[in-house]
């Protein structure tokens, strides 16, 4: 498939950048945060304890993303006019969904613990960058579950295709 040589190039750039930049952003917070020189962060927070753990968050966020991103890479990786619908494609659709869905689930729910813990305020936002649509959990929710919904597809027709061969 020779329209999907472009695909598989950006996909492999991004994920490369992507990994980069997770380990330089990585390295350099927890340093930051382990040498106490916090006040350039524009993190707010009333301690220590309370930065480390929006520090924590986001980098295992992040981590779920570059993880989706990698099945979705394996997934590129893996399809050819000769292997369409095989069982590697349909775990990597999955896994790729279900990483996107856990991330979104992650965020939210720790973003909830912090503000019970160290606002003493009980609130669910799910539109916190809402001016960016990437960043909105809403919208990565939605492209998880259509990577579930595809994996399903792929799976149906890995049937179908399976059946076909039996019967010819």
């Amino acid at each position: 498939m020779k329209s999907l040589q472009p695909l598989k190039t950006l996909i492999n750039f991004l994920f490369i950048i992507i990994c980069i930049v997770f380990t330089g952003i990585s390295i350099a917070l927890f340093y930051v945060a382990l040498s106490g020189n916090l006040e350039f962060l524009s993190i707010e927070a009333n301690s220590q304890i309370e930065i480390f753990s929006k520090i924590i968050t986001l980098i295992l966020v992040f981590a779920l993303q570059v993880m989706s991103i990698y099945y979705l890479r394996e997934f590129i990786k893996d399809v050819s006019p000769e292997n369409l619908f095989s069982k590697k494609q349909i775990q990597s659709l999955s896994k790729t969904g279900k990483l996107m869905i856990y991330a979104v689930i992650i965020y939210t729910a720790l973003n909830f613990l912090m503000k019970v813990i160290f606002e003493n305020r009980i609130a669910i936002s799910v539109f916190n960058n809402s001016e960016n649509l990437f960043y909105n959990e809403i919208f990565l929710l939605i492209i998880g579950l259509f990577f579930l919904f595809l994996s399903h597809i792929f799976n149906s027709a890995r049937k179908l295709k399976k059946e076909n061969e039996l019967t010819i």
